[in-house]
């Protein structure tokens, strides 16, 4: 009967995320802007490793440098992998899901019509458009790789800039 009821409710009907309750991430990672060389070798070793080319564009977190920023000139686009995940819900393709390893929001290729309604969801617009693909594209955590995201293996400065937190989630946070 519960399976029904849910079936029959709009993703817009603000009980439908009281009744599914989805499992958070395992960790996230974190950028400090502070110790970041903007060397962008996370987004090309993130792009090789999903796409198979070497090509920012296509990295599922990007390293941003605004030269004429006096004060916080670095930032990251990276996915936060919400314990809430508005993403999720937004999606009208259902195409959004958690990885059952690490509790990653992932996207199934598959199923994604590149509506980006998860962009519009994000508190940080985070999902992108691939560009030949016209599929919505964001940090998965690597899930399908047993090293982890591979970002924070090849970052220079790995462990300062980039970083894998496993017990963020245990500190009650959900935004940061």
């Amino acid at each position: 009967m519960q399976k029904q009821e849910e079936a029959s409710m709009t993703r817009n009907d603000t009980t439908l995320a009281s009744i599914t309750k989805v499992a958070p991430a395992k960790g996230r990672l974190v950028f400090d802007p502070q110790s970041c060389r903007t060397c962008r070798v996370c987004e090309l070793v993130f792009s090789i490793f999903h796409e198979g080319v070497a090509s920012p564009g296509l990295a599922r977190l990007n390293i941003h440098f605004y030269e004429f920023e006096p004060e916080n000139p670095v930032s990251a686009t990276i996915c936060h992998q919400c314990e809430d995940a508005p993403c999720i819900a937004a999606c009208p393709a259902d195409a959004m899901t958690r990885e059952p390893n690490t509790g990653a929001v992932i996207i199934l290729d598959h199923l994604c019509a590149g509506c980006m309604e998860c962009r519009d969801a994000c508190e940080w617009g985070v999902p992108k458009l691939h560009p030949t693909l016209n599929i919505a594209i964001k940090c998965d955590l690597c899930s399908s790789r047993a090293g982890g995201p591979v970002c924070v293996e090849f970052c220079p400065v790995s462990g300062l800039t980039l970083r894998y937190e496993s017990k963020y989630y245990g500190q009650g946070r959900t935004h940061e």
